[in-house]
């Protein structure tokens, strides 16, 4: 009897055994599907973010190109990038006094300047204007380069008549344009 009782525990142990095999394998597998349906679900956030990441390249590259054309036509609206970078002049008191000048215009705007029209102003150190030349000529300065202008102005006030007691490195010189024509782009009108 005490081996039946046995054979019984045992086959009770056994068959509890293969069931508790077949639970764990079904839950195992149960398992497996889930992390192989996480597996697609990531597969598919990546390709998401990967589109997402081209739309981001193209939307920057955009931004960049729309900056580019924003600052170029923020420069050409900006009648102060002719910028007078050297100047010398003398003093001739004739019959009827004048002055010589040499000016070096700098275009710092982003396109080629093909005609300027404006005035150069001789300034002493305290902001008081003694000469304003009206010049209008047809040039060509490529963006970054310079050129020099010669010209002379009779000189017919007293107040313009100053300058040759002036100490040339005390003046300001600059060019106020009233119009710029450009190569490539519409004319710059400063009035």
């Amino acid at each position: 009897m005490k081996k039946f009782l046995f054979l019984v525990l045992i086959a009770g142990f056994l068959f509890a055994s293969n069931n508790s095999d077949n639970n764990i394998n079904q839950k195992l597998n149960l398992i497996l599907n889930k992390l192989n349906l996480l597996e697609q679900q990531i597969n598919q956030k990546n390709q998401e973010i990967e589109k997402l990441k081209e739309q981001l390249k193209k939307q920057q590259s955009e931004i960049k190109k729309q900056a580019i054309t924003t600052k170029k036509e923020f420069a050409i609206k900006n009648c102060k990038n002719l910028k007078v970078v050297k100047f010398s002049y003398q003093y001739h008191s004739d019959i009827l006094p004048y002055i010589t000048f040499k000016v070096t215009l700098k275009n710092n705007y982003p396109y080629e300047i093909t005609k300027i029209d404006g005035n150069l102003y001789f300034d002493d150190k305290d902001g008081t204007t003694f000469i304003k030349h009206y010049i209008k000529r047809k040039i060509d300065i490529k963006p970054g380069e310079s050129v020099t202008i010669s010209g002379q102005h009779m000189v017919i006030t007293d107040m313009e008549k100053m300058i040759k007691n002036e100490n040339p490195a005390d003046l300001k010189v600059y060019f106020s344009p009233n119009v710029i024509d450009f190569k490539n782009a519409p004319e710059l009108q400063c009035f």
